[in-house]
């Protein structure tokens, strides 16, 4: 490979890598800010800024870091809108799965009914949704993050990490679980 071909992916590489930490420090400032919530136009906007940002940034100073003009025009172009379309990725795992995670809101119910000695609810009562219920409780306890015992359900050590982690990373993202 032409050592110049090679620096110039690399410099269309660390542009992604920029629009990410741009993308990233605004999102959290937003967050704090109660900018934005969920998923929807604010952090789609915020998205799109952050491309925008990183196709000036490349405009201003990276213009000689690379091996001729159509490489420094094609980087500047194209890092951005790769990143606009990775970003869909990142809301899936993020912002999108704390804010419909299943496994979460029956973690969350699991939790109140433990601590609930006079609670009669039943586990499947506690969810409120039957159609999925038999086959995630499988599955929970499974992957040893919940023990059923009898009628009773019951978070594990891990089961209690894993909704302490959604709760932290809802209050980071902003986000509120349905």
């Amino acid at each position: 490979m032409n050592p110049s071909i090679f620096s110039d992916v690399l410099c269309c590489g660390l542009l992604f890598a920029v629009a990410w930490v741009i993308f990233f420090a605004a999102y959290l400032a937003a967050a704090r800010l109660r900018w934005v919530r969920n998923v929807g136009w604010r952090l789609i906007v915020l998205v799109v800024l952050s491309a925008i940002a990183t196709g000036i940034l490349s405009w201003l100073a990276l213009r000689g870091c690379f091996s001729s003009p159509n490489a420094f025009w094609l980087s500047t172009i194209v890092a951005p809108v790769a990143f606009i379309g990775f970003c869909g990725i990142f809301i899936l795992i993020g912002p999108a799965n704390v804010n419909r995670s299943v496994t979460f809101s029956m973690l969350r119910a699991f939790k109140a009914l433990e601590g609930n000695e006079a609670a009669n609810d039943t586990p499947i009562a506690a969810v409120g949704f039957d159609r999925i219920f038999n086959k995630r409780i499988r599955e929970l306890s499974m992957a040893g993050v919940i023990e059923v015992q009898g009628g009773r359900v019951r978070l594990t050590p891990l089961g209690d990490r894993t909704r302490r982690f959604y709760l932290w990373l809802g209050r980071l993202l902003n986000v509120e679980p349905q």
